[in-house]
């Protein structure tokens, strides 16, 4: 059994049969702790939007999540997941309460809506993760998913949300949860289309913070 700690496979043109064989070798792993994935071609598709979708690699990877214990980090930026992988990944391990994830980084991931209520599900049941980089993703409407994730959320720390097309809705959602979350002391909600209600609302949870 291997001993390995990280591995690194960035830009290394993996398609989805190397995710199935990859996801079958760390499923079972107990000293991995950071894999990175990025810029592959884990779904069949290029960042140019070049091939065909199939998502049989990423579900691998999913299932793979659904049961691993020792992984800390996985980057899997730049992989053209859709709706289809980011959900499998996140509700993979929103089912794995022994997942020991501690950061995800999700800029510019083309995240809409619907996995940002995935997303947020997943979060409201984590015991590990402390960072989450969701920004410059179009998820107006999320603010109240996620604001009822960081009350269900005790160990988060780090949050951002830059330039996600939040509007004063969806800043009052999040505040509901900023108010009683008792491990954040990191916002970040820059370039969000806030509004007066908005800023007023998350002025007066951070004065009473």
């Amino acid at each position: 059994r291997t001993s390995l700690t990280r591995v690194n496979l960035s830009k290394c043109g993996l398609g989805t049969e190397a995710a199935k064989a990859l996801a079958h070798a760390f499923a079972a792993s107990t000293s991995l702790t950071q894999l990175d994935l990025s810029d592959n071609q884990l779904c069949g598709v290029d960042y140019k939007s070049t091939g065909t979708y199939s998502a049989h690699g990423i579900e691998a990877i999913a299932d793979a999540l659904g049961v691993n214990t020792s992984l800390t980090e996985v980057k899997l930026l730049d992989n053209k997941f859709g709706n289809v992988g980011w959900c499998a990944i996140f509700d993979a391990l929103r089912g794995n309460p022994q997942n020991k994830m501690v950061t995800w980084e999700l800029y510019d991931e083309g995240i809409n809506l619907t996995t940002a209520k995935s997303l947020g599900a997943y979060v409201s049941t984590s015991a590990s993760l402390t960072s989450l980089d969701i920004s410059e993703n179009r998820i107006k409407g999320s603010g109240k998913a996620f604001g009822e994730a960081l009350q269900a959320n005790s160990s988060i720390t780090e949050l951002k949300m830059v330039d996600c097309c939040l509007n004063s809705e969806d800043i009052k959602g999040l505040v509901g949860g900023i108010a009683v979350n008792p491990s954040l002391t990191k916002l970040d909600v820059r370039e969000n289309l806030m509004g007066n209600d908005g800023e007023q609302a998350l002025c007066k949870v951070v004065k009473a913070k």
